[in-house]
């Protein structure tokens, strides 16, 4: 202990006075009187209690940067019964009460310090469990310890579990050479030549590939498929409260992302939520491929979801093509040099001798036939001969650079569907 001020009891010991649980009036030494074991109707003092008032008492005759660590603060709302115990800051409400509205007290009052350990420990050995104070004063849920998050080398606590390991089906999840393959980390989009994003590794594949980078801050990520021909995708996993990118088997751990030909495909693992099968003919797509397993936009949530994750197109690239087997790549921030908000249908031949995208990042759609950038659309008739969806209509009333979108997102004032949904086909 720091000593901070001469003696002002100078016998070797003081005797404990009626009720009295423990003091400090020697510096340098506790002393335990009767009240720290049973109280005055003889029943036992609870460990914890003891364990708060060994810490209170060694935290007399201390300093920090703030100040002498004491117990009593007149004026800042604690004991104002006057007398003896006038201004003295006792019990978790107190403690709390500092906190938040007097920290520099705070950090210099006993009993925050014995709150603090007591609470600290209690949250090892029963994470998630309610903390009672004790008197008149409001349990409080404990999380685990360590900052609320329970570690591998907590496992010896009763009520505290190790995380799961996002990646324990991964032989080596810190080796490069794994990562984009089955139960490990996805690897990242890397494109040589922009007509890589026709090619499995040239576009983010499932609703985990911004988890690592962010949406805005880094490249996506994508997954192999796996040497029997299961379709793979960069899906996500929850461990203690954090979403952690890993490669998962469609139709198996999820089916977000991953590739289908009726609805029915997407129901195959319920925990993704309700999804749909985008682009199938069945639904007035152009073409007889199928599509691609994307939150349904039936519902409120739906679109949410659709929003949040912009790297998908909400179009059938394939179905919109200008002819069977055109290569048409959904493109979102592959390329340094193309800033789609979101994920765009692009025409890879391209026209007028421009780069691939140049033309949908400006004006809408290449016409092969004439060689030449057009708007996609001026009226519905022209959305139905590209692929599109019959119902879907032409925005060209509401917008600048027209195009096919669902009827609701030809207003964009539409209290419903508008906003980041409509967006995404904008």
């Amino acid at each position: 202990w720091e000593v901070i001020f001469a003696p002002w009891v100078i016998l070797d010991d003081l005797p404990c006075w009626a009720g009295a649980g423990a003091h400090h009036f020697v510096e340098g030494r506790i002393k335990i009187c009767d009240g720290f074991y049973e109280d005055g109707d003889g029943e036992p003092i609870e460990p914890e209690v003891r364990g708060r008032a060994l810490l209170h008492e060694m935290f007399h005759h201390t300093t920090n940067d703030f100040g002498l660590i004491r117990d009593r603060h007149p004026g800042k709302g604690c004991d104002d019964s006057g007398g003896f115990q006038a201004g003295t800051c006792y019990g978790f409400e107190n403690a709390l009460h500092l906190a938040e509205e007097h920290p520099n007290d705070a950090v210099t009052n006993n009993d925050n310090y014995a709150w603090f350990a007591n609470m600290y420990g209690q949250s090892y050995l029963s994470p998630g469990q309610p903390f009672d104070p004790g008197a008149d004063e409001s349990p409080v849920i404990l999380p685990c310890n360590r900052n609320g998050v329970c570690f591998p080398t907590d496992d010896t606590a009763p009520g505290c579990v190790p995380p799961p390991d996002p990646y324990a089906a991964c032989a080596d999840p810190s080796d490069p050479s794994l990562h984009g393959t089955l139960g490990c980390p996805c690897a990242d989009v890397d494109i040589v030549k922009f007509e890589d994003v026709l090619k499995e590794g040239g576009y983010p594949d499932g609703a985990g590939s911004y988890l690592a980078h962010g949406v805005a801050s880094g490249p996506g990520q994508y997954c192999e498929a796996f040497h029997d021909g299961t379709d793979v995708v960069c899906g996500k996993v929850e461990s203690q409260g954090t979403e952690f990118p890993v490669c998962q088997a469609c139709g198996l751990n999820t089916m977000l992302g991953c590739a289908c030909t009726s609805n029915t495909d997407c129901d195959a693992v319920p925990a993704d939520g309700p999804l749909r099968c985008w682009g199938l003919p069945g639904e007035g797509w152009a073409g007889s491929g199928g599509g691609i397993c994307l939150p349904d936009d039936g519902t409120p949530a739906g679109r949410d979801r659709l929003a949040e994750m912009p790297w998908f197109c909400v179009d059938d690239c394939e179905a919109i093509a200008p002819g069977p087997g055109w290569p048409m790549g959904c493109v979102f921030d592959q390329s340094p040099s193309l800033g789609f908000a979101h994920g765009e249908c692009v025409d890879m031949i391209s026209c007028e001798g421009e780069l691939a995208g140049v033309c949908e990042e400006s004006t809408g759609r290449c016409d092969q036939d004439a060689d030449a950038c057009e708007v996609e659309c001026l009226e519905a008739a022209d959305c139905a001969a590209q692929g599109f969806p019959p119902y879907y209509v032409c925005n060209a009333a509401t917008h600048s650079t027209p195009r096919c979108v669902p009827p609701a997102c030809a207003n964009p004032k539409s209290a419903v569907f508008g906003g980041p949904y409509c967006a995404l086909f904008e």
